[in-house]
Formats: C-alpha cells, structure tokens, sequence
C-alpha cells in the first residue's frame, strides 16, 4: 500500500511557502527598525599590517629596483614598500603556511593596501 500525499488547502498553504498568505512580502518591507547611535563608539582602525623587519630594512634603491623588475608603478606618498616573499607579508597565526604556499604559482604577489 502506498502512501498519497494529501491534496488538501492547508497542505498547499504551507507547501507555497513565503508570500501565498494575504500579506507577504509586504509585512518585512513594512517593518520600521530603530535608528541606532553609533556616535558614541570608539574610533576603530583597520591597521592589521605590521612591516615586516626585512622590509623595513630595505633601502629605497632596493625598492626602486624591485618595483622596476616587477613593473610595479605606484602614486601617493607614505606608499608602503613591497613585500617580497609571504613572510615578510606579516600574515597572522600561519595563514601563509595553509593558503598561499599549498598554491603552485611561479612568483607570488601579495599586495598591501
């Protein structure tokens, strides 16, 4: 003996799923939230990056050089310099070790921003 699925209202209401009621969509974009004060936090700085001391070491002849190899073209002043190699990257807690090294590409390139 098998089973038939029911035909009956209730089960095609909630089989229809979000909207098929009498207001749907219309009830969420109604909803009015509270306006919230955020003047009050402390100010929040995304600086993660610490320069490597190998880069920082790095003359600016060194840098200059390295940029031309690579074609590096930059504009600005207080441009950081290039990192050469994904430790000096200063990722943290070994992200280098999982995801940038397990990939196979010839020269890496990590930019700073």
């Amino acid at each position: 003996m098998h089973a038939s699925p029911s035909n009956s209202t209730s089960d095609v209401a909630i089989c229809a799923g979000f909207g098929s009621g009498d207001r749907g969509r219309d009830d969420i974009n109604a909803i009015q939230l509270a306006t919230q004060d955020f003047s009050n936090l402390p100010v929040f700085e995304k600086n993660f990056y610490h320069e490597h001391p190998a880069v920082t070491g790095r003359s600016t002849e060194d840098v200059e050089t390295y940029r031309k190899l690579r074609d590096i073209h930059v504009q600005g002043e207080g441009v950081p310099k290039p990192c050469t190699t994904f430790d000096e990257a200063s990722f943290p807690g070994g992200y280098a070790d999982r995801h940038c090294r397990a990939t196979t590409c010839c020269r890496r390139t990590v930019t700073i921003t």
